[in-house]
């Protein structure tokens, strides 16, 4: 019986000093580019409940609006990879603007009427002033995020 204890005893203090390891700021800034994918998903869910109502051009589908709106995996690997550039610059910018985005999404599920697409600019607004309180990104990441879209 005392070797089950032991045995359960060790189990649990390796369980428990994995739990204490603090993140790094490179699986930090994964992370949160991470959920920052997932509220943009969350916002172009939103959105695009009303493509047919907003009369989008070259949308046939609430799917293709989304898919409009979401990064496609090599764009997301390329964000990821500029990012990387200073892991700690890009986790403190990206805690301020994923929530910002995650009232966005708030602001747009509640604000957002499909008969009138102009109801949730106000959203959009808040958080593009409350953007200016994040820090700005070093040139590298800013320039590297750029070739993300390019081509």
């Amino acid at each position: 019986m005392s070797r089950l204890i032991q045995l359960v005893t060790a189990a649990s203090l390796v369980l428990t000093l994995g739990a204490c390891q603090e993140e790094t700021n490179d699986e930090a800034a994964l992370r949160l580019v991470e959920e920052g994918f997932e509220l943009t998903t969350e916002v172009a869910d939103i959105f695009c409940d009303c493509w047919d109502e907003f009369n989008l051009e070259g949308v046939d589908s609430q799917r293709e609006c989304v898919d409009r709106y979401v990064r496609l995996p090599s764009e997301q690997r390329c964000i990821k990879e500029a990012y990387l550039e200073d892991a700690e610059a890009a986790k403190i910018y990206l805690e301020c603007w994923n929530e910002l985005q995650d009232d966005l999404v708030a602001c747009m599920d509640t604000r957002l009427s499909c008969g009138d697409p102009q109801a949730a600019v106000d959203c959009f607004e808040d958080r593009d002033i409350g953007a200016q309180r994040c820090i700005e990104l070093p040139e590298s990441i800013d320039r590297d995020l750029g070739n993300c879209f390019e081509g």
